[in-house]
């Protein structure tokens, strides 16, 4: 006589998986698997973590994971399965490293005749990068990434109009995922228009102190320095 057994061979796992990232919602996308009869989604949020099942089971070969936290890293797996009348086989997976886009910052700005302040909200990400522009000009990277909130721009041209932007970012091994941003002008202020010394210096200090409220004035209303330092200086 004879005794029969059912089985299935293992399913291979998708040959691609991506990600598509918001705020607070992750996209996957993976390839068909043309002998599995449906997918399985697994989740950790440090390579370390154990897996959880995100996902038990799908037909589909995409799912919307929805209301995440913003610049929240996630490592997600899918795996295939394929079904016989004595159970479910599970395949081999593919996994993707991805994080949800950070929130974006806010930013403010406080300027002098010759400086801007910057100072941004904090938002849960690995870091910021802050861009600038003038008048007709293009972005430009005005601080590489940085961890701060905050920075002081100097030697700014008085009474000129800059345009500053903000991102946050978040680093994965799949790459760099970047927040939105809202850009802000800054108008440095008008340079003094007063250079009137009070009273006739006679003391070596009293000369160098107005000599250089020349000089210092003078390069906040150009934003450069013509002057040149010499030995003396006669008073008249």
């Amino acid at each position: 006589g004879y005794k029969q057994i059912t089985t299935a061979t293992q399913t291979s796992a998708p040959k691609k998986l991506t990600a598509e990232q918001s705020t607070n919602a992750i996209k996957l996308t993976w390839s068909k698997v043309n002998s599995a009869a449906g997918y399985k989604i697994f989740y950790k949020t440090t390579a370390s973590a154990n897996w959880k099942t995100a996902l038990s089971e799908t037909t589909k070969t995409n799912h919307t994971f929805k209301n995440l936290p913003a610049g929240k890293k996630y490592i997600f797996a899918v795996q295939s399965y394929s079904k016989s009348t004595i159970g479910i086989f599970y395949g081999n997976y593919i996994t993707v490293e991805t994080a949800t886009k950070p929130a974006t910052p806010t930013l403010k700005a406080t300027a002098t005749s010759s400086s801007i302040a910057l100072s941004w909200s904090k938002v849960n990400a690995d870091g910021y990068r802050i861009y600038y522009k003038t008048s007709g000009s293009d972005w430009k990277t005005a601080v590489s990434p940085t961890t701060a909130t905050g920075g002081t721009f100097k030697n700014l041209t008085a009474n000129k109009t800059y345009t500053f932007a903000v991102k946050a970012y978040v680093k994965t091994k799949s790459g760099t995922i970047w927040s939105g941003y809202k850009q802000i002008n800054a108008t440095t202020k008008a340079a003094s228009s007063s250079s009137t010394i009070t009273g006739v210096p006679s003391t070596k200090s009293e000369i160098a102190a107005a000599y250089n409220k020349v000089v210092n004035d003078y390069k906040a209303y150009t934003g450069k320095v013509m002057l040149k330092k010499t030995e003396s200086v006669d008073v008249k």
